[in-house]
């Protein structure tokens, strides 16, 4: 796992080096360390909303509406019971799968934003103890809010 310290270190030396024209920047640091996490947190989630909420179910449920609300006696005899059961059936799997899904996604979502919010605060954390004494009493300020 590639940490976000060190990250953050090879971005400020490839700066210094001047391998890079680039300024540090802290967003590609996170990026390249939690990144892949929450793409592939958000690609589940987008599966899950667009495919299942948004398109399955509304065209599930107007399948199962279509059938009791046309009255014709064809209508019936063309389609039969297992496919209204069908249909019903899809619609609850549906649902729980989202339900299933969702909660172990969203946890790991939460658990990578509370990875990067300690990470931010030990960035400045150490950033605030390379500053000298006297600096510290005038950032005190910074500190506190």
């Amino acid at each position: 796992m590639y940490t976000w310290y060190r990250a953050w270190k090879d971005e400020v030396r490839a700066h210094a080096n001047k391998t890079t024209k680039r300024d540090p920047n802290l967003l590609r640091v996170l990026l390249k360390t939690f990144g892949y996490e929450y793409l592939r947190v958000g690609f589940i989630f987008a599966i899950l909303e667009v495919l299942l909420r948004k398109i399955g179910q509304p065209v599930l449920l107007w399948q199962l509406i279509r059938y009791f609300s046309t009255k014709t006696d064809e209508y019936y005899r063309e389609s039969s019971y297992w496919q209204i059961y069908l249909y019903a059936t899809a619609i609850v799997g549906t649902s729980l799968s989202v339900v299933v899904h969702f909660h172990p996604n969203f946890f790991t979502c939460r658990i990578v934003s509370m990875r990067m919010r300690i990470a931010l605060t030990s960035l400045i954390y150490k950033k605030v103890h390379r500053l000298l004494k006297d600096q510290i009493f005038k950032t005190r300020i910074l500190i506190n809010n």
